[in-house]
Order: structure tokens, then C-alpha cells, then sequence
């Protein structure tokens, strides 16, 4: 830390030198050391020392905690450690302070949803989703995170918006699929299968997927081919049997 000293220069008077100390937060060179600190630990997390950028990014808080790219990498950090409800509290803190940041608030809601904090992260991805609206992944997510919460229409008004952002992605139709199942609607199930299979035909639990549907509505020696084709693609699928 540092602090301000008059020093003596004879003839020339007094001038003011920086010197080492203890200098209080919310200054200027609080924080500036704290830009120096979170410079250190992305150096050290580049490096995969965990728990050194940790140290660093831990210390930058402590210099200037309005600073929120310190804590958006501690939230980096403890996410990639394992500890999601320390990296929930970090990214909450680093949306709290930059709002308009998409990656702290898609973070955010990546860590609730591992969490298994549904309501929490549906919020955090709405607000991502505000951010970047066309954003495949955040759109994506949010439906995962319906479809989980039970609220199966949320779920398919978001794989729908997903698949407008980007048709080729085959796991937005995936989705979409079982959702329409969830909800009894076979045909529609099945469209969304065959979309997915005809983007990526080499997807062996889509075609577990699509034959249970297919099973449903008794159409059996369909389910069995589609069973069969996963069966090639993957003979150690269990469920394909």
C-alpha cells in the first residue's frame, strides 16, 4: 500500500512523495493497486493457479469494491473451483455494479442454474436476454431452465426464439421436441426430432427420444428402426434396447 509524504529537497522546499503504507479505501491509489491486483490474477489464472489469481482478485475487492471486473473474475475463479455459492455472490456483485455486462449476467445465471436455483437463474437470463437478444445460448438456457421449472410453454417459446436466432443448431430442436412431449403433442415432437436428426443425424439418444414418442402413438415398427439406428451409432446405449 502507499501513502503520501512531504519529502525535503533543501533549497527547493518540500515535495510530495509516494511512499509505502497503508492507503485507505476508495482512493485513487486503492484503486489503482486494485487494477494492478486484477492485472496479477488474470496472469496467474491464464497460468491455471487457481488459488494465486484467487488471492489476487480477492485482495482487488478488498482494495476497491466498486470495481466490477474484481468481482467478475473472482466469480471466473470460484466458479472454476467448484464453489458455485461464493461465484453466485461474486457475479451477483459484478452485474449489481455494471448492469449492461452480458457475460457477467449470462455467469450469473450459468451458476444458479447449477445450483439448481431455477427461479434465480430464469431472472439472471432474462436479463441476459435483454442484453443480447440474439444470443442462441442465453435463449437456449432459459428454456432449459422452463422446461425444468415445469413451465413447459416458456420452455417452447424460447427453443422456438432459439431456433429463429440460429437454425442450424440441431439441440434447440432437441429440446423443443421433448417439450412438445412433455405436453402430449406427439406430431410436433416428432417434427422437432427429425429437425434436429436432419442437422445432426448421428445423435443416438434423439432417436431413443423419437421412438418413445413414436411408441406413444403406437406406431411401433417406426420406433424400432429409430431404435436400430441408434443401436449402430452407439451399441453400449442401454436405453436403445
Amino acid at each position: 500500500s502507499y501513502y503520501l509524504l512531504w519529502r525535503w529537497l533543501g533549497a527547493s522546499g518540500l515535495i510530495l512523495t509516494l511512499a509505502a503504507g497503508c492507503a485507505p479505501k476508495d482512493t485513487p491509489f486503492a484503486a489503482i493497486r486494485a487494477n494492478v491486483r486484477c492485472e496479477r490474477g488474470q496472469k496467474e489464472l491464464e497460468q491455471e493457479n487457481l488459488d494465486a489469481a484467487l488471492k489476487e482478485f480477492q485482495r482487488a475487492v478488498e482494495l476497491n469494491p466498486k470495481l466490477a471486473m474484481a468481482h467478475s473474475s473472482l466469480g471466473k475463479v470460484q466458479k472454476a473451483k467448484g464453489n458455485l455459492a461464493a461465484a453466485a455472490t461474486a457475479f451477483a456483485s459484478a452485474v449489481k455494479l455494471n448492469p449492461k455486462s452480458f457475460d457477467d449476467a449470462f455467469s450469473l445465471a450459468d451458476v444458479y442454474h447449477k445450483m439448481a436455483k431455477l427461479a434465480a437463474a430464469i431472472q439472471a437470463y432474462l436479463h441476459a436476454c435483454e442484453l443480447q437478444p440474439k444470443n442462441f445460448q442465453a435463449r437456449l438456457n432459459l428454456g432449459v431452465c422452463y422446461h425444468q421449472a415445469a413451465e413447459l410453454q416458456n420452455a417452447i417459446d424460447c427453443y422456438t426464439k432459439a431456433i429463429e436466432i440460429d437454425p442450424a443448431q440441431a439441440a434447440a430442436y432437441t429440446n423443443l421436441g421433448a417439450a412438445y412431449d412433455a405436453q402430449h403433442k406427439y406430431y410436433e415432437a416428432i417434427h422437432a426430432y427429425n429437425e434436429s436428426l436432419e442437422r445432426d443425424g448421428e445423435q443416438p439418444m434423439v432417436l431413443v427420444n423419437l421412438a418413445g414418442t413414436m411408441m406413444k402413438q403406437e406406431r411401433f415398427a417406426a420406433a424400432q428402426r429409430a431404435l436400430e439406428r441408434a443401436i449402430e451409432l452407439d451399441p453400449e446405449l442401454a436405453m436403445a434396447y
